[in-house]
């Protein structure tokens, strides 16, 4: 019960996922009412756009250790394994917008290139997933698993942050997003770049 005993029972990748699934909508939501021609719209635009990177690599990140972790509960393995099902189909599209993104300054972020589409598409297609993660994924891990054995087996929330990248394999999580060095040091990266920044001005 190392895991446990260092930090709130309830401080874990499975929470962490949570919480990013209640914030996307919003910051989705959010995009969409700044979606102006004005520059103070298209500044808050960009910003709430990038602070969506961030937000969904942390939202990959709990949800690929999660899934991994509920692959070897006999009890729970059916929902890791289409968690990892709905990750695959959108991965590609997540990657496309970070890589439409990264760089470039929020107030342009929409000049020359078609984000909003791809925005859009993201939405629809996360918002099924998400539905089905807080009203039945997250409450059958939170039945099957006691809150001392999830804080046994997943990473704790803070952990994932620090280590979730934004620049992520279209396809599936590769290595270099497990291996705990090299992720913590690749996070660094993502947050030289302008992803934090622009989401703390869209808070």
């Amino acid at each position: 019960m190392i895991k446990s005993a260092n930090r709130k029972l309830d401080d874990s990748a499975l929470e962490l996922l949570a919480e990013m699934d209640r914030q996307i909508p919003v910051t989705l939501a959010g995009i969409e009412a700044n979606r102006g021609q004005g520059v103070e719209d298209r500044a808050r635009y960009g910003d709430l756009v990038k602070r969506l990177v961030r937000e969904l690599g942390e939202r990959e990140a709990a949800s690929a250790h999660v899934s991994t972790v509920l692959l070897d509960q006999p009890t729970l393995a059916e929902v890791g394994t289409r968690m990892q099902r709905d990750a695959s189909s959108h991965r590609e599209l997540i990657a496309r917008i970070e890589s439409m993104s990264r760089g470039v300054p929020g107030v342009s972020l929409n000049a020359g290139q078609d984000i909003d589409t791809e925005l859009s598409r993201l939405g629809q297609m996360l918002s099924t997933q998400i539905a089905w993660e807080l009203d039945e994924a997250i409450p059958t891990v939170r039945l099957g698993l006691s809150e001392v054995d999830r804080a046994d087996m997943f990473h704790s929330a803070r952990y994932v942050r620090r280590h979730a990248l934004t620049n992520i394999d279209p396809k599936a999580p590769r290595w270099r997003e497990r291996a705990r060095v090299v992720s913590w040091i690749l996070s660094i990266v993502d947050h030289l770049k302008d992803y934090p920044t622009a989401a703390k001005r869209a808070g």
